[in-house]
């Protein structure tokens, strides 16, 4: 017989029911035979029939008890007659096969009302951590909240959750229990090193049953505190934790998940079980549906901080552009931004120089859509104005403001495009000067078609030391100047096509017939309406300048 099951169910606990029993004493009797019942270990626990010797019965019938291939105990028979030897087996086949099912049929109901508690218990553990976060309003604190309520049901020793850093290379403790907080600092594990690093990296969860099983070198850093079972979960922000676990061959004695499609943004781990037992895959499925709502959260509340974050590089950019447009004799002018759902860099401006003599026509675009791009733009704005204070030709001042801003563009890894001309309200005289910004536009009265406003020059921040070439033109009365960002020609409909450049200037022929202001509108107006529902990607930008009058006027 087999001893030191894992005791699946005990026949102690069946044989408690005294009908059951007494059924089995039933059936004994009727076929006449003697029906003894020992444990997995061999001690007796029922016995029931005749107990004194019957000469000739031969040797007791023994059969096992079985549950889901398990021994949990014997069937021993002995008929009363040796005559009745059949009956007798008969009857410890019949009795074995009863005890194993009803076992089987005890352990699924066991089994059914551990899974009911375990449900009840999670789904408490989610009621509990959404009432403790309603009152969180950071990152951190979402982690924190998240942790303890894992810990009380997991009942671990220490947990801890890591995210990555800003630029993406390590990962760092935003929360942690049984690690000393003031150890929390020195916490850098690389990604893709370490079972934290590993796991960010794959989206796969590991769980270790004995971490002395590890190959060397493997536990990294703070990992070192765990001394037997491990496991280490991604938080992703999609379904990362909807998948069954499996075991997949890799390291020794390991259950984990299988790769999620989404993206992971953080680990949460868990090392020394406080009764000392290994985690268990059931453990490991409740830590990953954890992990896939704390990963939710945690996106969330970034999302909340990035949405506040725009808004205010937003309202930066609104800030920098000209409150009203200029009134000047002989010309009219106007220009608008229209920002993309996403923060963009674009900047335009219009201002008079020389008591109102010259009019300076700028437009700008920092690369990137964040709110750095907003933030330089800011810093571009108050050079570029310094500039025009002093500055009497627009090629110095590109020259100037890209000496200026070289070394802030090269470490943020931005440059910036920025075209620049000087109109002469007296003569039409025009000076253009490009930073490698889309070309100005010339569309003249008359004129079939438009022609380029441009001059050569590479944008800022690529080369400390650059000269920007200047080019001199004029505009005649009725002759219309577009400046513009490429976020109009780039703007986009739902099957890939382009606004592009052929329906800008289609558009700045019906425009040219129109005031500054209701060109400028209907350039824009037009390019939203080719992106449809699929919205802009970037900032458009259009100025418009219009000669009104004769030269020399």
């Amino acid at each position: 017989m087999k001893t030191g099951s894992a005791n699946l169910i005990s026949l102690h606990r069946i044989l408690e029911r005294k009908r059951f029993w007494e059924f089995l004493a039933e059936t004994a009797v009727f076929y006449e035979s003697r029906l003894i019942l020992v444990d997995e270990a061999g001690r007796r626990i029922r016995d029931t029939g005749r107990t004194d010797p019957v000469e000739g019965a031969g040797t007791a019938i023994e059969r096992r008890v079985e549950v889901f291939g398990q021994e949990v105990g014997s069937v021993l028979t002995t008929p009363c007659k040796s005559e009745d030897r059949s009956a007798a087996v008969a009857l410890a086949d019949h009795v074995a096969r009863l005890l194993s099912d009803f076992a089987e049929r005890e352990y699924e109901l066991d089994d059914l009302s551990r899974e009911i508690l375990d449900s009840y218990e999670e789904v408490n553990l989610f009621y509990d951590m959404a009432s403790a976060l309603s009152a969180v309003h950071d990152v951190e604190g979402v982690c924190s909240v998240i942790l303890a309520k894992a810990c009380e049901i997991v009942k671990v020793n220490r947990a801890s959750i890591l995210l990555p850093d800003d630029a993406g290379r390590e990962l760092f403790l935003a929360a942690a229990i049984g690690i000393p907080e003031e150890e929390w600092d020195s916490v850098r594990i690389p990604i893709g090193r370490g079972i934290s690093g590993r796991v960010l990296d794959t989206r796969v969860a590991q769980l270790v049953d004995d971490v002395r099983n590890l190959p060397r070198g493997l536990l990294t850093g703070y990992e070192t505190y765990a001394t037997r079972s491990f496991i280490s979960v991604p938080l992703c922000v999609s379904t990362c934790g909807g998948r069954p676990v499996k075991v997949i061959p890799g390291w020794p004695e390991t259950g984990c998940l299988g790769p999620d499609e989404g993206r992971a943004i953080g680990v949460i781990n868990m090392t020394d079980k406080r009764d000392g037992e290994n985690f268990t895959s059931g453990d490991l499925k409740l830590l990953a549906a954890l992990a896939s709502q704390a990963a939710v959260l945690i996106q969330n509340m970034r999302l909340v901080d990035f949405e506040k974050e725009m808004r205010i590089a937003r309202r930066i950019q609104r800030s920098l552009l000209p409150v009203a447009r200029p009134r000047l004799r002989g010309f009219d002018v106007a220009g608008a931004l229209v920002p993309a759902a996403s923060l963009g860099g674009d900047y335009y401006d219009l201002l008079c120089l020389d008591g109102g003599r010259v009019l300076a026509a700028i437009v700008a675009d920092v690369s990137g859509h964040s709110v750095a791009s907003a933030l330089h733009m800011a810093v571009v704005r108050a050079l570029l104005r310094s500039s025009l204070a002093s500055a009497r030709r627009p090629g110095e001042v590109l020259g100037r403001l890209n000496r200026q801003m070289y070394e802030d563009l090269t470490r943020a890894e931005l440059f910036v495009s920025l075209f620049c001309c000087f109109v002469d309200v007296g003569t039409g005289e025009i000076v253009v000067a490009n930073a490698g910004h889309p070309a100005g536009v010339i569309l003249r009265r008359g004129a079939p078609a438009a022609e380029s406003a441009d001059a050569e020059g590479i944008l800022l921040g690529i080369l400390p030391d650059t000269k920007y070439e200047e080019r001199t033109l004029y505009l005649g009365k009725g002759d219309t100047l577009l400046l513009y960002t490429d976020g109009v020609v780039e703007a986009g409909d739902e099957s890939g096509r382009r606004f592009g450049v052929d329906r800008l200037f289609r558009s700045l022929t019906m425009a040219s017939r129109r005031s500054a202001t209701q060109g400028v509108d209907a350039i824009l107006g037009e390019a939203r309406a080719f992106s449809g529902r699929r919205g802009l990607r970037d900032d458009m930008t259009v100025v418009i300048l219009k000669r009104t009058g004769a030269p020399g006027r």
